[in-house]
């Protein structure tokens, strides 16, 4: 073999070895004993975490303790709002503010009125111990129940008390300016629609939404198969989340899903664990009377493109098909296939990939990294054959 040749040889294997090494996923060991003192600040983070979830339990515990109350018996109409107490606020804005509820109530085609409608601002620090921030507070809160008897759904809206009145002129003209020229865009009820319209969901339902689906109603507006965006985007949306800290294992599974496989879909509808990020915001939601924390960072496996979920379930089979999965008492997946005629997975996976694509199953990989890989080799091997010929002419 020619000298110039084995050079180029040598140098091919070394680029292939070099690859493979880059492409093998690195060894890790664990993280071994910790010292005491290392644990000392990770113990005091835990405790502190333990105070957070445990003062905005209380927190949520307060606030309903009188809402519900307030809306069922001054609601006229089935509907309720109010505000906390402040000199600035006027008269005419209340009255703008309630009729534009109204109009997104009447808009609504509501098969059970049943549901009395809250629609209240709250104060971010009513209740709260100063200099101790609650966890999940944020622009919206749904809280759902019974008082005496009479259902109810609320949307609590947290804001800063320093620039609440200017805060609230600027949302009505925004609001008044967006349905003005967008009128099938509105999403103010926001989570309370799904109850406005077809009552309180059966008590599996129920269970299913407080732990993190009732995210599937925060978008009421967006047409069924109508893409968020354009599909690189969505694509580059979802590439995002998938390296996103925290979500660890369910990248897998929502691959999985994206690839054809119902039961990985089913996982990512169904398991808590899949259904939202912030695991204390679902430690609020289970020891008080919230329902939802709209304004916190828990968010399902395919972040906001689920927020139209349920509208689109409730376009592709029906105003009374979903009424029927919405209250019924059977668990979340028979009460799905008995109401639409599908399982849940399979119809997961078909819209999952409507929205965002398909992607390949099995240990194969991405490719972005073989066309990479290919290209590194072929540039190494060209300038291998180039470094060979000059020393030749040399």
């Amino acid at each position: 073999m020619a000298f110039g040749m084995r050079h180029w040889v040598a140098t091919l294997v070394f680029s292939l070895a070099t690859i493979a090494i880059w492409l093998l996923p690195p060894e890790g060991s664990g993280p071994g004993r910790r010292s005491g003192l290392e644990t000392v600040p990770s113990r005091a983070n835990a405790a502190l975490v333990d105070l957070r979830v445990a003062h905005s339990t209380l927190q949520r515990i307060r606030w309903a303790d009188s809402l519900p109350a307030l809306a069922v018996k001054a609601a006229q109409g089935k509907l309720a709002t109010g505000f906390p107490p402040h000199e600035d606020l006027q008269d005419e804005a209340r009255d703008a503010f309630r009729a534009y509820v109204q109009r997104e109530v009447d808009a609504l085609d509501r098969r059970d009125t049943r549901v009395t409608l809250g629609y209240f601002y709250q104060p971010f620090r009513h209740a709260g111990l100063p200099g101790l921030p609650a966890r999940g507070q944020g622009p919206k809160e749904t809280y759902v129940g019974t008082y005496d008897g009479e259902p109810y759904c609320l949307q609590v809206r947290v804001v800063d008390g320093t620039d609440f009145v200017p805060g609230l002129m600027r949302n009505l003209a925004d609001w008044e300016r967006i349905s003005g020229r967008k009128p099938d865009r509105s999403n103010f009820l926001s989570a309370c629609r799904p109850y406005a319209r077809f009552g309180l969901a059966g008590t599996k339902i129920q269970e299913w939404l407080e732990n993190g689906a009732l995210g599937f109603a925060a978008g009421n507006s967006r047409p069924i198969t109508q893409p968020v965006g354009p599909w690189w985007m969505n694509r580059a949306r979802l590439s995002y989340w998938l390296t996103t800290p925290g979500y660890g294992g369910r990248s897998l599974t929502i691959k999985n899903c994206m690839a054809g496989r119902s039961d990985a879909c089913l996982a990512l509808m169904t398991d808590p664990a899949h259904l939202s990020l912030n695991k204390e915001d679902q430690r609020v939601i289970a020891r008080s009377p919230a329902t939802w924390l709209g304004g916190s960072r828990a968010r399902s496996s395919f972040g906001r493109f689920d927020d139209y979920l349920f509208l689109d379930l409730e376009k592709e089979f029906g105003a009374e098909a979903f009424q029927r999965f919405w209250t019924s008492e059977q668990e979340v997946p028979v009460a799905f296939e008995q109401a639409f005629g599908v399982e849940l997975g399979m119809w997961t996976v078909s819209w999952v990939q409507s929205l965002m694509g398909t992607v390949e199953a099995g240990p194969r990989l991405p490719g972005h990294t073989i066309w990479l890989s290919l290209l590194t080799v072929t540039f190494l091997a060209g300038f291998a054959g180039s470094w060979s010929r000059r020393r030749r002419v040399a």
